[in-house]
C-alpha cells in the first residue's frame, strides 16, 4: 500500500498493540533496523496461531516490537518493517473517525460511514493512538485511530 500518511508524533510509542498482517509469509525480525536477522515470525492460519505485536519504538520505517502468540509468548524484542503491521477497526455500528493528531479534540481527517473489514496499515503510534492509512474504493484515508476504535485481535471482532 502506498504510504499516504506523514507522522509528526512527539512521544515514544507506548501502549500500542497491533497485528502481524494476516498472510502466511515469514517476516524477518532483526536486531536493529537493517541489521542482522535474529528470527522469523509467521501467522499460521491452519493452527490459528496469530501474532500480536507490542510497539516499543519507531525508527524510520521500522518498529521495535515485542511479539506474542498463543503458542509463543516469551519472544525477544526485535525490529520489523512497518508495512508488516496492521490493525482492524471496530466501527460496526458507527462511522470510523480518524483525527489529525492523537486526541479527540483535534481536527477530523476522515469520517468513513460504511462498514468495512479491510485491515488498516499502521504507520505510527503515540501513547495508545495509532496512525493508520487505508484505501477504500479508490480513495485514500489517513489519520489517528483512537484506542476505542482499535481491534488488535485476530480471534474476535472486538465488539
Amino acid at each position: 500500500m502506498l504510504n499516504v500518511c506523514f507522522s509528526l508524533a512527539q512521544k515514544s510509542p507506548t501502549n500500542c498493540v497491533v497485528l502481524l498482517k494476516p498472510v502466511q509469509i515469514e517476516v524477518s525480525v532483526f536486531n536493529k533496523p537493517n541489521g542482522e536477522e535474529i528470527y522469523k515470525i509467521m501467522n499460521d492460519t491452519l493452527t490459528e496461531n496469530y501474532y500480536t505485536l507490542q510497539i516499543i519504538e519507531k525508527k524510520g520505517n521500522w518498529f521495535k516490537i515485542k511479539p506474542n502468540s498463543i503458542s509463543e509468548n516469551k519472544m525477544n524484542e526485535g525490529w520489523i518493517q512497518i508495512d508488516s503491521t496492521g490493525i482492524y477497526s471496530r466501527n460496526y455500528e458507527s462511522p470510523l473517525v480518524l483525527f489529525e493528531k492523537p486526541n479527540t479534540k483535534s481536527k477530523r481527517t476522515a469520517e468513513i460511514q460504511e462498514y468495512f473489514t479491510e485491515m488498516l496499515q499502521v504507520m505510527d503510534c503515540e501513547d495508545s493512538w495509532i496512525l493508520v492509512s487505508i484505501k477504500l474504493k479508490d480513495k485514500s484515508y489517513c489519520g489517528w485511530l483512537s484506542p476505542k476504535d482499535q481491534c488488535a485481535n485476530q480471534y474476535t471482532t472486538c465488539n
